[in-house]
């Protein structure tokens, strides 16, 4: 009898803490979202959506946190030059849950170190995972100057329908009467406009360069959405466990793409280029003495972030919506 009130008060007690704010988005309110599932945390996302949601904004519980998936364009421009969006929580945030305490002590510790240690404020580097000043103030300087450098102008426009050249040229002499993975060409034509961006080089489908960082953006991304790499973040051993079976690459993917990063970097330094965000991000911090994030060696490491922020987050969501 007294098993049976004390699982009834458990039970209410669960019940009531799952509960959600009362205008949050529709979605399933049992807190195991992730039960079940496919193991492709992309298709998993756009499935809930399409099941719980109202075909827009989907609400839900991702672990410990609430999560809302937004998949209109118009909404999420919206919401992202509101006031209220321009802060940002941090990625490790204290945490009051043993798994989660382990999860920011091993993976946000490698984290740091693949990304090259911290930026102000206890925040890493770059854009995509940043927070507080480093996020507010290098979101603004980059979008400062793809502005500048033509998003939304003619010269982008320009830009595109040279890739889309490429793009139709690939599919008539490789794809023709044969199957293929329309996601992949999209990827490798955004991929290519963006790198065009960063390091002023125009490279066609089959290049070298292109295939070595198409190859290491998709490996990066398969590992963040695979859920056994996700499932194991909290645990040093098997985080270490699974990358030495060569079930995670993240770390290698993180190397080749900023070689690349560096390569660009010093070839800018020597050669100058006018029209990459690269060279605009070098002169202002050459010229602001007021910025903390962009003087000195923070400066170089809040630089190479942005770039592969860019190249991962740019290409990623871009050849997404193009799908």
């Amino acid at each position: 009898m007294c098993l049976t009130i004390l699982f009834v008060i458990i039970l209410i007690w669960y019940i009531k803490s799952c509960q959600h704010p009362q205008n949050f988005p529709k979605g399933p309110r049992v807190p195991f979202p992730f039960l079940g599932l496919s193991g492709d945390m992309g298709r998993d996302m756009i499935a809930i959506s399409k099941k719980y949601g109202d075909g827009n904004l989907c609400g839900f519980w991702m672990g410990n946190f609430r999560a809302v998936t937004v998949r209109k364009f118009e909404t999420l421009q919206k919401l992202l030059n509101h006031p209220n969006a321009e802060g940002r929580q941090p990625i490790a945030a204290n945490c009051e849950y043993y798994i989660c305490k382990n999860l920011m002590k091993t993976f946000y510790k490698d984290f740091l170190d693949l990304r090259g240690g911290y930026s102000m404020d206890q925040s890493p580097p770059g854009i995509i995972f940043s927070h507080g000043k480093t996020w507010k103030d290098l979101r603004g300087i980059t979008m400062q100057y793809m502005k500048g450098l033509g998003m939304g102008k003619k010269v982008f426009d320009d830009l595109i329908e040279q890739q889309a050249d490429f793009l139709i040229e690939y599919i008539e002499s490789h794809c023709l009467n044969t199957p293929v993975y329309v996601d992949q060409l999209f990827f490798r034509a955004t991929l290519s406009v963006i790198w065009r961006i960063i390091a002023d080089e125009s490279l066609p489908f089959e290049h070298e360069r292109l295939e070595t960082v198409f190859t290491s953006v998709k490996e990066y991304l398969d590992d963040m959405g695979s859920l056994l790499v996700q499932s194991t973040m909290h645990s040093e051993l098997l985080s270490k466990a699974i990358e030495f079976l060569g079930l995670s690459t993240q770390k290698q993917s993180h190397v080749k793409l900023f070689k690349e990063i560096e390569n660009v970097i010093e070839s800018i330094q020597v050669n100058g280029s006018d029209c990459t965000i690269t060279e605009a991000f070098l002169d202002r911090m050459k010229t602001d003495d007021t910025n903390p994030l962009l003087k000195g060696q923070l400066g170089k490491l809040n630089l190479r972030n942005v770039l592969l922020d860019l190249i991962i987050g740019a290409t990623d969501t871009t050849s997404c919506s193009l799908q």
